[in-house]
């Protein structure tokens, strides 16, 4: 039986779950312009692999995908403005982002979805790709590891000051990785 509390343990795509989107997939009319209005922005930036993972999920399951995203990504930007790409900045919204999936779409669905965004890094992109993929695995430890009462925000900030999340560096000024210089290192670091 589906729980609705956003901050259950249990996995809704396990085996035994039903979709959190079965029966209702509706949404009010507030949301459904949001979500038209968010998968404008973000549809073009999906993977093949990613879209068709994302094309059968229940719209419910695609208005949280999309949401999540766009606020990981605004609230990386407020926090971090200059280390939005490899650095600290990109750390905390991968994290945040999979932190926030875990509990939506559940960690199952946040995994193939995170891996089919990266499948098709290109060998160039190595460090980034491993980069994105530690970190979304990180994020999506929440749904199980949190706190009592702690937040995704709280988790994955605290995360970042642990070290346990990574970045890379050092980076050009303009954030691309230095040939033979960039590392995969831990955020406290």
């Amino acid at each position: 039986v589906w729980v609705d509390d956003p901050y259950d343990p249990y996995d809704p795509y396990d085996p035994g779950y039903p979709d959190p989107g079965e029966g209702d997939s509706s949404l009010t009319p507030s949301e459904y312009t949001e979500f038209l209005a968010l998968q404008d922005q973000y549809l073009s930036r999906m993977t093949t692999e990613e879209r068709d993972i994302y094309d059968n999920m229940s719209l419910v399951n695609k208005y949280a995908y999309l949401s999540n995203a766009y606020r990981a990504e605004t609230l990386a930007e407020a926090l971090f403005p200059t280390s939005l790409w490899n650095g600290t900045g990109d750390a905390f919204r991968h994290g945040f982002f999979h932190a926030l999936n875990s509990v939506s779409i559940g960690t199952h669905l946040s995994m193939l979805l995170g891996d089919a965004h990266e499948a098709n890094a290109s060998s160039g992109l190595a460090l980034e790709k491993a980069m994105d993929l530690f970190n979304n695995a990180f994020g999506r430890t929440f749904a199980a590891d949190r706190g009592i009462g702690q937040t995704p925000q709280d988790f994955i900030l605290q995360a970042l000051e642990d070290g346990q999340l990574r970045y890379l560096t050092p980076l050009a000024p303009n954030g691309a990785i230095v040939p033979g210089l960039t590392e995969l290192k831990p955020t406290n670091q």
